[in-house]
């Protein structure tokens, strides 16, 4: 039975009812609602009382995001319990909390299973089992039975005696999948799990637990397999940080494999992270990462010590994982897309490590395939990469790729550089088969000595046997051809003529334009870019050496600049360190620290865009504590490579007092004579093996007084970064930004921004969290999740909502997305990876239909119940499944590509039936009552006078030919009302013989269908038409039609958009697009009874801005236009007063639009005559828009009004006037704050509203 309980009462009344009628049952909850619980129900069992009755049927609970909640100042007990009978009890999509039992044997604070339980998308926190010395296991849940849990989260429970969030009894199972168990605690051991059963985890995270042995995990009996989970930041209080083997473990084998087991702590110095405290017992712990390269620190069995977690004997670990290096995927797209791009911050430094990093976009060409641009990319980190040196040190650009190939044959490895600075990295399987490494998953292969890289998207790269990058393919088929001369890349071009071009001098690239360029020396014209150089300063280091000839990138002269006199180029300039006499750290010589942009209008002064400083041998004081006499102080990390300070204030009244790091006596320091005094210590370079050890200061001593303990680290290599942003001449900057960097340390970035701190946290070089401290001592987390496939698979945002991605095993497709409110989307995918299913939490499904060798589905249907796509080899790629249907004499073939007859993939369907009746059918499916059948195909009729029908064996529901010579669609929808019988899809001749192909064939069984777009493409993937089919006849709703230019400028472009009237074909709305030469839009024409604007011409500056467009345009016997000046002329030019109509727009040198004029060129007399209307924007050095000036009549510089109580006035304290009717120079103003958000409005009669935030940025 279903129930829909919607508060308490009806949710108990359920339970009972279920229980008391037995079978399966579902009982839905009120969405996100709160059920309080206020008393207990089940009162019978030992170990605490339950708030719902005792389940003892097969129940389906499904949550909807409702939470379960014991009522603060209720009795203690839990909130439910499974009895032996309750065999198939499955619980999704709630929350839990708040559970509490203190009676003695208090045992499952949230549940206690005894049956058969399955636990999905659900939270379980703030519960406790036992308290005040009763006793308790499992803080959230006991297990004494048979329990699955998916995609659920426990945080903050606690056990008094064992397993902080789930306590597994002996002789019974556990299984768990991509759970998160976080921050909970239990007295004695299992901070997170407390394991004697049979327990099999997968894809977990266990942080934050703590417990006196084993922080995330402790065994006392059973077997377990842990596998590709992390343990991170867990603590003992004795032995054990992430793992404890009880001494008295029996019963079975431990597992662990494949996981990240780093940064837990056990206090006790002389145990172990992971801690086997059994003699007989050997646990498996191979294949883990433990936090460095060189494997875990302390005995295990089979490996020398390394420096990661410490690990004691009982335990093997060999072999160990390795993976610092973060895999990197290039994409389809113009730049380089790598699989985990590296964190910056908004104006880039590189977030772990502190590198200056930019992206700057300099051209951009229209193609088929998408923008064709010119980017370059600057990585600091990079000056000794040869890659990174031809455009000046650290700089490159989009299309420089290269390839390495290591080793011999059939053990070789490929690296392949991109211009983001990352890495590809692939393995050879086979003889010339390459495959990447976990994090991508591209492959390579070497064929007639061409390396032929394909990419997950299917983008094809293609490098010769030179290693360089000949062609990029994308997914749609479009190709970028590159073309190289002594080893330089000269040109990018697509199949249509548009294009890049490079010019070098001595090596260096010093100019780039489009395809219409001439970019030689003395002939130079077009758009291009112009680049300048000046020597670098020399530096020896370990990673290599700089030459003073070498080069660093000193000026850049955009489109708008590069062909002016040289008294007239204005740069975009870049400052690097040691340019200046005092500059002389090596360390940083010739970084970037300073940009500065071309004077934006005359009389402004250059902007400097960002200037940066940097501070090394930097110290922080990183514990402090005022404490008693053998008391310890906070911990603090000690990490290789870093020096200690620890100081304690002490007054020593009588005797004398020992200061010393815990876990160690090397550093003791003993008092002096009596009286007020400073004990120092320096504990320097620590060890490799103590990069996870955590300790404490402790003061031991007689009678004495402890004012203070501080302890400071020093870094070498620790960077302060100051970013200043938006200066102009002596001002103040209007952004300043301090990073704190550990590039050689702990995973974390400190950014503060105008005094508000907030930390970047780190994993394998990915950011995957930020932490922010509120005044009140709130601290707010947003966290990312990364699994061993380098995919994300939880996100958790500030406010604790989490999102879990489930991927597949490989990694390779996304198979669900659970929200906060545990609602779940599920995706399906075909052989070939194409999407073709998708199922919301409502249970509605979207099905997609592709034809063979296509990426784009051509058919999606929206249904609200089921949906089936059934094999009827619809594409015909196989030689099989169709027959003949025989009336008279009928013969069919599968055929290949020899006359263009094939509509998709490589084969087609030929029919040659002699009469009507004759044709082919599908294998036969068994049509269900009561559902639809939605189908579609392709049909091409040979001859005139012939028609083709569609239809299903039996069934006068069919669909017809209309055409020859073309390919043509056919649908029909059917539904089956009578007993489940086979049906046949048929094609048969119709009104005589008929010579026909069929291709793209699909069959879809649908309950409830709600939607059908139907889609076809050219063999360029390119849409050519799109149809809204209604769902009960197949017949088309509507049809848009595109057509794309074969010649021209407008060669491959989008030529033409047709919306079909299919009632009356002289409504047919037609758009059609003309192209200049590097594919902008010039031009549109529409045919249309609609729209002010039938035909539209756009004018575009050097650098793609559009200065002018004309609405109704009409140049008449004049030209098309080409600035905005000869734009605004042609007003007048023809009679009609509509034609003509131009906004023009102005443009500073940083490409800002400054002014914009409506109704250009008409006269300012009056109503019917023009109406000119300027308006005007300014900007601050950040670029942000600070004041907007609507009709704007006033002669200066708006910049510098100000308002005066009442009104406002110019920079001579003229005041402005509004005009006569109030409608002139409209003000509007902004302001920021130091962080960069919106702090003030001002409107023009000076009303001002003003924004607060919180430290969070939140208003």
């Amino acid at each position: 039975m279903e129930y829909n309980p919607q508060n308490t009462t009806e949710l108990i009344d359920a339970i009972n009812n279920a229980n008391g009628i037995g079978g399966a049952h579902t009982i839905t909850l009120k969405s996100n609602h709160l059920y309080l619980l206020n008393t207990a129900e089940d009162t019978l069992d030992a170990n605490g009382d339950s708030a719902l009755p005792l389940i003892t049927a097969s129940i389906h609970i499904i949550g909807n995001g409702a939470i379960l909640k014991r009522a603060d100042n209720a009795p203690d007990f839990r909130i439910l319990r499974l009895g032996p009978w309750a065999a198939d009890v499955v619980i999704e999509g709630v929350k839990f909390l708040n559970g509490k039992l203190s009676v003695t044997a208090s045992h499952g604070g949230a549940i206690k299973n005894e049956g058969g339980l399955t636990l999905r998308d659900t939270i379980f926190e703030g519960h406790l089992a036992g308290e005040n010395d009763s006793g308790g296991y499992g803080g959230a849940i006991l297990n004494d039975g048979i329990l699955t849990i998916e995609t659920s989260n426990f945080e903050n429970n606690k056990s008094e005696t064992l397993g902080g969030a789930i306590f597994n009894v002996l002789g019974n199972s556990l299984t768990m999948t991509n759970c998160i168990v976080r921050n909970n605690l239990s007295e004695s051991g299992g901070g997170g799990i407390h394991n004697d059963g049979s327990l099999d985890t997968t894809g977990c995270l266990f942080t934050g637990n703590e417990s006196k042995n084993g922080g995330a995990l402790r065994f006392g009996g059973g077997s377990a397999i842990v596998d590709k989970c992390t343990l991170t930041e867990n603590t003992s209080n004795n032995g054990g940080g992430a793992v404890y083997l009880s001494p008295t473990y029996a019963y079975g084998t431990i597992k662990i494999n494949n996981c990240r087991i780093y940064s837990n702590v056990s206090q006790n110095k002389d145990l172990f992270d992971f801690y086997n405290d059994n003699t007989t017992i050997i646990v498996d712990a191979r294949n883990n990462y433990w936090g460095t390269d060189d494997g875990p620190s302390g005995t295990p069995d089979d490996l020398s010590p390394g420096s990661g977690d410490s690990v004691s004997d009982g335990v093997e670990v060999d072999p160990i994982l390795t993976t610092d290096e973060i895999p990197q995927e290039i994409g389809a797209g113009d730049d380089d897309m790598i699989c985990h791009a590296p964190a910056n911050s908004s104006n880039p430094i590189g977030l772990q490590n502190g590198e200056k990093r930019l992206i700057e976009t300099d051209l951009s060409v229209q193609t088929p395939a998408g923008a064709l641009t010119f980017t370059r990319y600057y990585r600091q980190s990079k000056q000794f990469d040869s890659r990174f040196q031809f455009m000046g040190l650290g700089w490159t650009h989009n299309h420089a790729f290269d390839l390495v190939i290591s080793g011999t044959s059939p053990n070789r490895t490929v690296a392949v550089g991109t211009p983001s600075g990352g890495r590809l990295n692939l393995v050879e399987t086979s003889t010339d088969v390459f495959k990447a490494e976990a994090g991508s998953y591209a492959s390579m292969e070497i064929v007639s000595g061409d390396h032929i890289l394909t990419m997950q998207d299917r983008t094809v790269y293609t490098f010769n046997s030179s290693f360089e990058m000949i062609s990029r393919q994308m997914p749609n088929n479009q190709v970028w051809t590159y073309t190289y001369s002594n080893g330089l890349l000269t040109s990018v071009a697509d199949e249509y003529g548009r294009g890049l071009q490079f010019a070098y001098d001595t090596g260096y690239l010093v100019r780039v334009g489009d395809h219409d360029t001439n970019l030689t020396p003395g002939s130079l014209s077009g758009r291009y870019v112009e680049f300048e150089y000046q020597n670098a300063k020399a530096k020896s280091t370990s990673e290599g050496d700089i030459l003073a000839t070498d080069k660093l990138l000193y000026k850049v002269y955009d489109v708008y600049q590069a062909a002016k006199s040289a008294e007239q180029k204005d740069p975009w300039t870049y400052i690097y360190y040691g340019q200046e006499v005092s500059e002389t750290e090596t360390e940083q010589l010739n970084w970037l620290i300073e940009r500065i942009s071309p004077i934006p209008e005359v009389g402004d002064d250059p902007i400097t865009l960002e200037r940066l400083q940097y501070v090394d041998d930097h110290s922080e004081i990183v514990a402090v504590q005022s404490t008693s006499v053998d008391e310890e102080s906070t911990e603090f990390n000690l990490v290789p490579e870093r020096a200690y300070t620890v100081e304690a204030e002490v007054t020593v009244n009588s005797g004398s007092v020992t200061m010393s790091v815990t876990g160690t006596t090397s550093f003791d320091v003993n008092s002096t004579s009596g009286g007020s005094q400073t004990l120092s210590t320096t504990v320097s370079s620590w060890g490799s093996n103590a990069i996870t050890r955590r300790h404490k200061v402790i003061i031991d001593g007689a009678d004495t007084t402890v004012q203070s303990i501080t302890v400071t680290e020093t870094d070498p290599k620790f960077h302060t970064i100051v970013q200043e942003r938006g200066i102009v001449g002596t001002a103040d900057p209007l952004q300043s930004t301090t990073f704190v960097v550990q590039p050689n340390g702990r995973a974390e970035t400190r950014e503060n921004r105008a005094g508000y701190e907030s930390t970047h946290l780190f994993d394998r070089g990915l950011l995957v969290g930020q932490e922010v401290m509120l005044e009140d001592g709130e601290k707010l987390v947003k966290s990312n999740q990364i699994n061993f496939d380098f995919r994300s698979d939880v996100n958790e945002d500030a406010n604790g909502n989490i999102t879990w991605l489930n991927w597949s095993t490989d990694g390779r497709t996304l198979d669900s997305v659970t929200d906060a409110l545990s609602q779940t989307t599920n995706f399906t995918y075909d052989d070939q990876e194409r999407l073709v299913q998708s199922s919301d939490a409502e249970s509605r499904k979207s099905t997609y239909l592709y034809n063979a060798n296509e990426r784009q589905p051509v058919n999606i249907m929206v249904s609200g119940g089921s949906a089936v796509a059934l094999d009827i080899n619809g594409g015909m790629e196989v030689d099989a499944d169709w027959s003949d249907v025989e009336v008279s004499s009928v013969t069919h073939a599968r055929v290949d590509n020899m006359g263009g007859e094939v509509d998709s993939g490589n084969y087609a369907r030929e029919v040659n039936a002699d009469m009507q009746g004759d044709g082919i059918q599908s294998q036969g499916w068994t049509a269900q009552n009561g559902l639809n059948y939605l189908v579609s195909a392709r049909v091409y009729v040979q001859n005139s006078g012939q028609t083709v029908k569609m239809t299903l064996s039996g069934e006068t529901v069919s669909a017809l030919s209309e055409s020859y010579g073309e390919w043509e669609t056919l649908r029909l929808v059917y539904t089956h009302t009578t007993t489940n019988e086979v049906k046949y899809l048929q094609f048969l001749a119709q009104e005589g013989a008929a010579d026909f192909y069929v291709d793209s064939v699909h069959l879809v069984e649908v309950s409830d269908p709600l939607s059908w777009q139907a889609y076809l493409y050219d063999s360029y993937g390119r849409t050519v038409s799109e149809a809204q089919v209604d769902v009960v006849d197949g017949v088309t709703l509507n049809l848009t039609n595109r057509t794309y230019g074969t010649s021209g400028n407008g060669n491959g472009l989008l030529g033409s958009v047709i919306v079909k009237d299919l009632i009356d074909p002289s409504n047919d709305i037609s758009t059609a697009y003309t192209y200049d030469s590097v594919g902008r839009v010039t031009k549109v024409q529409k045919s249309s009874m609609f729209g002010s604007c039938d035909v539209s011409y756009t004018v575009y500056d050097e650098a793609g801005n559009m200065v002018a467009s004309i609405c109704n345009y009409d140049p008449g016997i004049y030209g098309d236009p080409t600035t905005a000046t000869a734009a605004a002329d042609l007003y007048g030019q023809v009679e009609d007063p509509n034609k003509n109509q131009v906004t023009t727009h102005v443009y500073d040198t940083l490409g800002r639009r400054v002014a914009t004029t409506r109704n250009a060129g008409t006269d300012y007399a009056g109503p019917g005559t023009g109406f000119v209307r300027t308006s005007r924007t300014v900007y601050d050095a950040l670029g942000r828009v600070i004041r907007t000036v609507e009709n704007y009549t006033d002669t200066t510089d708006p910049a510098d009004w100000v308002w005066m109580t009442d009104h406002w006035e110019d920079s001579s304290s003229n005041i402005i006037s509004h005009g006569s009717d109030l409608v002139e120079n409209i003000v509007s103003d902004v302001a920021y704050n130091a962080r960069g958000l919106v702090r003030m409005r001002r409107d023009v009669l000076g009303n001002v509203s003003l924004f607060g935030y919180d430290d969070a940025d939140r208003l």
